[in-house]
């Protein structure tokens, strides 16, 4: 009997001990009605990059009542998150803040037009379960894909309209009503197509760090001390995050026809390797994908 109740504690300690930030989406300024647009629920603390541009932090402060978080640049394909001197987000818990360039957390996906997020903290992930026919995307961490190893979610909710940043792609992201199944569709210079957006349980690249590349230097929780949530002063420097040690090979050609489907972009990628994205992982990071 103590044996089980030990398992149990050990398999419900991630979630007791996280606590997800939610960016929930709105299309007016009051945070009223239904949500509408591209929204995210982030793990507490995780440096992360989805985008592979820029890596990003977020942290809750002050007994959950603040919120706070900063965008970092990658430096040679690292996700790093201790740059100083960077501007540092805020915005209080229960408030309906306007997005801005840096709370999109993906330029491949910047919504069209500008969204406002309420922001709330909670116990586990979150996606406003109300709204039907919303694309879903879960990524996963730990080496294994299931619910208990959610990192973020990011979450569309039905036609929403984003744009790559670098490319001027445009998206509408939705669910065919026939197959219940997530695409986007895709633009460019008039041109569009459907490109199917189902994942189950496949890898990806990853989209998180480990513990060792948060200590030292400043975070998103203070630029006064050390390590991603200090306070005034000198602090542990440890940070928070998961994975460590081993290097994952993706699949570029399958990733290029995911995330780049047009040819006209250009990709310098070393044909031997197989292995662009050269970040630290400890068995490997999934997305999984559905409509709700």
């Amino acid at each position: 009997m103590k044996l089980i109740v030990i398992l149990l504690i050990i398999l419900n300690i991630k979630f007791i001990s996280s606590k997800f930030i939610n960016f929930i989406p709105y299309n007016n300024a009051q945070c009223s009605g239904q949500p509408d647009g591209l929204g995210y629920s982030i793990m507490d603390s995780i440096c992360f990059s989805i985008d592979m541009v820029y890596s990003y932090q977020v942290v809750s402060k002050n007994n959950d009542q603040l919120v706070q978080w900063t965008q970092f640049p990658r430096a040679q394909g690292s996700t790093k998150c201790y740059y100083q001197g960077l501007p540092l987000n805020k915005a209080v818990t229960g408030s309906c803040y306007q997005g801005n360039g840096q709370s999109v957390f993906d330029v491949y996906r910047w919504p069209v037009p500008a969204t406002y997020y309420m922001i709330s903290v909670t116990s586990e992930p979150y996606y406003p379960t109300t709204v039907d026919g919303m694309l879903v995307q879960q990524f996963m961490g730990n080496g294994e894909c299931s619910d208990d190893n959610i990192e973020i979610i990011q979450y569309f909710t039905n036609n929403t309209q984003t744009a790559d940043q670098q490319t001027g792609i445009e998206m509408t992201w939705y669910c065919d009503k026939q197959n219940n199944k997530p695409y986007a569709s895709q633009c460019f210079s008039g041109n569009c197509v459907d490109v199917p957006k189902l994942f189950n349980c496949e890898h990806t690249h990853p989209f998180f760090n480990t513990s060792s590349e948060l200590s030292g230097g400043t975070g998103a929780g203070d630029y006064s001390g050390t390590g991603a949530s200090s306070t005034t002063g000198s602090g542990s420097g440890s940070g928070s995050g998961s994975g460590s040690g081993l290097s994952i090979n993706i699949n570029f050609e399958k990733e290029n026809e995911i995330k780049q489907p047009f040819s006209n972009k250009e990709v310098k990628v070393s044909s031997t390797s197989g292995n662009y994205y050269d970040l630290q992982s400890k068995d490997g990071n999934f997305i999984t994908s559905y409509c709700t």
